[in-house]
């Protein structure tokens, strides 16, 4: 008796979550997203994406993520050069790209709206600066699971 595609789907969409989870919590503790998280990320959506959504979906989301993400390097380059701060952290970006595999337009509005959150907490609290991450996974797996 061999495992249904449904299962194998719902194994991959687990293990999604928990990474992201695991991302959450290193970006909170350490205000970083290691490059091995990242890969580990990025291999998780690869295999959940194709499982569940197949291989022209998963490229499609490949690249928009591609141009996307070197857009937001470039434009925080611009940034740090004119302003002399960080704006946005590479981290993020790296995780934005390695959740993006995974899903483009959920990834998106999970980032959106964990600026959003991050931004009201930030005025709250009165903090100059929040880790992103852990903002942006509620959303995102609220939406992972949504879709």
């Amino acid at each position: 008796m061999g495992l249904s595609s449904e299962c194998i789907v719902s194994a991959w969409c687990a293990a999604y979550i928990a990474v992201l989870s695991i991302a959450a919590v290193v970006d909170a503790r350490t205000r970083t997203f290691p490059n091995r998280l990242a890969g580990l990320l990025l291999l998780v959506s690869v295999a959940y994406s194709l499982c569940g959504r197949g291989i022209a979906a998963t490229v499609r989301d490949a690249l928009v993520a591609c141009v996307v993400c070197a857009l937001l390097v470039v434009i925080e380059m611009v940034w740090r050069s004119a302003v002399g701060c960080v704006g946005l952290g590479m981290g993020d970006i790296k995780f934005l790209f390695a959740s993006a595999w995974c899903g483009f337009s959920v990834a998106v509005l999970s980032f959106a709206a964990g600026l959003i959150a991050l931004g009201v907490c930030a005025l709250v609290f009165r903090r100059p600066s929040l880790p992103l991450v852990p903002f942006i996974v509620p959303f995102q797996v609220l939406f992972t699971l949504a879709a």
